[in-house]
């Protein structure tokens, strides 16, 4: 998987550098340049997120025991958190949401 690239200078950022953005935007660490996430990425981060919050709700109407879900829900929300940056892309206009 390729982390998302700088619009000006098209510098690949590196994992720890794509997590890190501050309300929707970034600055490139090559050229200095404002990166902001475009519309497209935005939803994409936003539909694999959504179902997090049901998880808990979903095995406990299974009946299965909270510890077990507890632990289910932690490892899916690191394994998003983890798979974020690589889903993020980023352009030098902000766009809207929709």
């Amino acid at each position: 998987m390729e982390g998302p690239r700088c619009w000006s200078c098209h510098y690949n950022f590196k994992w720890k550098e794509s997590v890190v953005y501050f309300l929707g935007h970034k600055t490139c660490s090559n050229c200095g340049k404002k990166q902001y996430i475009t519309t497209d990425s935005s939803k994409k981060v936003g539909i694999f997120g959504a179902p997090l919050p049901l998880i808990p709700f979903v095995f406990n109407g299974f009946g299965v025991n909270w510890l077990f879900t507890s632990l289910i829900a932690f490892l899916a929300i690191i394994i998003y958190m983890a798979l974020i940056p690589y889903k993020l892309e980023f352009t030098k206009d902000k766009q809207p949401l929709f």
